[in-house]
């Protein structure tokens, strides 16, 4: 297996609730993360984007893809 690519996606809270209750969210995902970057730096990176939105950050994913050789 090959690392090939990885993003960063963030979660942001509206504000708002949906029918059952729980919090509504919208999402924002950034492609091509440097490889081997830092999960502190990942949190630095989220929490300065959060700066610029309307919405309050409530989860940080960082997905790593891989390619599977047959």
């Amino acid at each position: 297996m090959a690392w090939t690519k990885a993003s960063l996606k963030l979660v942001f809270g509206t504000g708002e609730q949906n029918d059952n209750g729980t919090e509504k969210t919208k999402s924002k995902s950034f492609s091509n993360l440097k490889q081997g970057v830092e999960e502190a730096k990942c949190k630095a990176v989220a929490q300065a984007i959060e700066g610029v939105q309307d919405y309050t950050l409530v989860g940080i994913t960082r997905v790593d893809y891989t390619e599977i050789e047959l």
